[in-house]
């Protein structure tokens, strides 16, 4: 019998598998810089990730009055870019998206200049690979213009939580069967809930879209999936 309670803070419906960890890796040492000339020499240094990413929503604020007309997002000599989304706005919401020409270095052929769309099509599935290591994308605004937030998200599984969708947590109750914690709608890039019982089998369950989850428990403050066993 299940005597004790903890909160739990959960960030996925499924486990991380060996091949989304590469595909999360792939965006180490990835650099974001803000520039204004076409040369790119007054280039500035906004974001470097330097661990692998453990969300789907990634935020950059930049200070006040920051201007660029181009931002560019640029791989390390060692790795290819794999971007699923990366949107620029004027402020800290999510509105009034820029919506920038996209180019890169070396310059973009065939069906790598086509697929470019995939990273501003707000599908976190999509996602844009490029042709080879070390390749910068420029996206142009077509003049300065001032950027306050920058959202990005690698490419992934769609199996973190999702801002906006629905989920419902469940734990089994043995002979009860699977017994429901109650629905949550997500603000943030992580579920809290309180009250849950301890070393019990959970199943989070997400309403809103897809279908992959797996059962898992909670153990030193982490998600522990059959998958990880």
């Amino acid at each position: 019998m299940i005597y004790k309670s903890s909160d739990v803070f959960l960030t996925r419906k499924y486990p991380v598998t060996s091949s989304l960890k590469i595909h999360l890796a792939s965006a180490t040492s990835i650099k974001i810089e803000g520039a204004s000339r076409p040369d790119l020499k007054d280039k500035v240094l906004l974001y470097q990730i330097t661990d692998t990413l453990k969300t789907i929503h990634n935020n950059i604020y930049l200070p006040e009055k920051s201007q660029f007309r181009y931002i560019t997002y640029t791989a390390p000599e060692t790795k290819r870019i794999e971007l699923a989304e990366f949107w620029c706005y004027p402020d800290s919401t999510n509105e009034n998206a820029y919506q920038p020409t996209i180019t890169g270095i070396p310059e973009l052929q065939g069906i790598h200049k086509k697929i470019t769309s995939l990273i501003v099509d707000n599908d976190f599935v999509s996602y844009y690979m490029s042709a080879r290591n070390g390749e910068k994308l420029i996206f142009d605004f077509g003049k300065p213009v001032p950027i306050k937030k920058i959202f990005f998200s690698p490419r992934n599984d769609d199996n973190f939580i999702r801002i906006g969708d629905s989920y419902e947590l469940y734990y089994h109750g043995g002979l009860e069967g699977w017994i429901s914690l109650g629905k949550q709608r997500a603000s943030v890039s992580s579920l809290h809930y309180k009250n849950v019982p301890d070393n019990a089998l959970l199943w989070l369950h997400n309403e809103t879209r897809g279908k992959e989850e797996q059962v898992f428990f909670y153990k030193d403050g982490k998600q522990v999936f059959a998958y990880d066993l």
